[in-house]
């Protein structure tokens, strides 16, 4: 959330009075291919007019007009409802929560790896969890009679991605290894974004630029916008985008990887909160008709996750989740500020049931056979130190990951990326530091990056139809029989469960 320089899309709030939280409710449920849940979609959309004013009564400074906030449109949104901040959203959401947080006294534990949930021995509810200090290699014992995880994504299993390095997936392997059962997993969102230094990749809002004249050419000079007939705004949308130019990429029209960006207005390059103007000046690029910068597809938001209920209960007891680990609230596509949306509504209800659970709740019975177990492995974790071995077959796992399990997905990149996945699990089993029993902790996360991505495209692999965020070139239509979710969970098959 603090990385994020997005916008929290909510009715009400705004200057637009033909916009109601039904007309939002209905936008998630059309974008999301009819397969959110109906009870989340329309908490989502009911909830964040209030707790935008929450928000603001804590100190977020939003971009106001008069007394309604400033609020842009992106494509999928019938109405802009797009709601900015003075500053970057992500920092100006997290100083006061977490100044509040300080106020309430809540205790911080920074530096900290969750290595393991831990489950009761009674009622097989978790009441715990193991970890390791980052910086000390000291083993961390909590003990809780709830628990809420709100781990964020996966971005970081692929090559090009707009998340920290660090989002890899571990808030699903906590969850799946505790039991809980996760859906929708085959549903990962990509962004058209901006790979230029000396700026991290970000997205572009490439929709304002193509409307102004700017243009998305491949290898062969070809504006790809026109090629695929995206003339409409309201059809450029995300996947959309995001798959032209992945197909251009593939069939080998790119220019060394990438689309080229063409702008020719002076005023285009002086928006965009300056960012051109910084590749310019850093590149000391002499721009005297247009300027050319690359794009690609970036791993933007993992759409599914942890299955819960309007209380953010999982299916196991006494474990609560929010925000991007949770899957079923957006389906399968998700409209732009709703990521936000969703952390801030998901939030605010999880924490509310956990801690009225915790109220009613004994701290249940911990297995010492487990927890000894665990202990002696995660002491191990925090030995860290550069494995170029590890390094080679980590960066090979991201891009085939990014060529095989993105935008444009087929049985036959799927079924070898799966046994690749396989392949790079026995590998990790011959590296010196695990044969040595010394687990460092980059084994430890690249294990669970593997985990997340084999979930990620047995999933993809299973659904065999297009739908949203996920396209098949074997199965490019969308099918009725397969407007269900897609269940993942340990010691069990995957499996269609209806939508709710």
């Amino acid at each position: 959330t603090a990385v994020s320089a997005a916008v929290i899309s909510s009715s009400l709030v705004h200057l637009e009075t033909k916009d109601s939280p039904e007309v939002h409710y209905e936008d998630i449920v059309r974008k999301g291919r009819f397969i959110c849940e109906r009870n989340l979609a329309r908490l989502l959309a009911y909830e964040i007019p209030q707790e935008i004013l929450v928000l603001k009564e804590l100190g977020v400074r939003f971009d106001m007009i008069g007394d309604k906030i400033n609020a842009g449109w992106a494509p999928g949104h019938t109405y802009p409802r797009g709601c900015r901040c003075t500053t970057r959203m992500g920092l100006e959401i997290t100083r006061p929560l977490k100044n509040e947080a300080f106020r309430l006294g809540v205790k911080f534990l920074p530096n900290t790896m969750i290595t393991k949930l831990i489950t009761d021995l009674i009622d097989e509810g978790v009441n715990g969890a193991i970890g390791i200090n980052m910086k000390t290699g000291e083993p961390i014992l909590i003990t809780s009679k709830a628990i809420v995880l709100a781990t964020g994504g996966a971005g970081g299993i692929y090559k090009y991605t707009d998340n920290p390095a660090s989002m890899t997936g571990d808030g699903y392997v906590l969850a799946y290894e505790a039991g809980a059962e996760l859906i929708d997993m085959e549903f990962v969102q990509f962004h058209p974004g901006l790979i230029h230094p000396p700026l991290p990749k970000q997205d572009i809002p490439y929709h304002s630029l193509v409307v102004r004249g700017a243009a998305f050419r491949n290898a062969l000079g070809e504006d790809i916008f026109k090629k695929y007939n995206l003339i409409d705004v309201r059809q450029m949308t995300r996947d959309v985008v995001s798959r032209i130019m992945m197909a251009e990429i593939l069939e080998g029209r790119d220019v060394h990887g990438k689309i080229i960006l063409e702008i020719s207005d002076e005023n285009q390059l002086n928006s965009f909160d300056g960012t051109f103007q910084k590749i310019i000046q850093f590149q000391k690029i002499n721009v005297k008709e247009k300027l050319l910068l690359g794009v690609l597809p970036l791993a933007h938001s993992t759409l599914g996750g942890v299955k819960i209920d309007e209380k953010c209960q999982t299916t196991v007891e006494g474990l609560y989740a929010a925000g991007e680990v949770v899957g079923g609230v957006h389906g399968a596509d998700r409209l732009a500020g709703n990521a936000l949306a969703e952390a801030i509504v998901f939030g605010a209800r999880a924490g509310r049931y956990a801690a009225k659970f915790s109220k009613s709740r004994k701290l249940g019975v911990i297995d010492k056979g487990q927890l000894k177990e665990e202990l002696t492995g995660v002491d191990l974790h925090h030995i860290r130190g550069e494995d170029q071995t590890l390094k080679t077959l980590k960066d090979a796992f991201l891009d085939i990951m990014w060529k095989n399990v993105g935008p444009v997905r087929s049985k036959e990149k799927l079924d070898k990326t799966i046994e690749l996945i396989y392949s790079f699990k026995r590998q990790i089993k011959e590296l010196p530091s695990v044969k040595d029993g010394i687990q460092r902790y980059e084994v430890f996360e690249f294990t669970n990056m593997l985990r997340v991505s084999e979930m990620i495209a047995k999933s993809a692999l299973f659904r065999t139809e297009s739908r949203g965020t996920h396209f098949r070139i074997d199965f490019p239509n969308e099918k009725d029989e397969w407007t269900t979710h897609i269940a993942v969970q340990k010691s069990a098959p995957l499996r269609k469960i209806p939508v709710v």
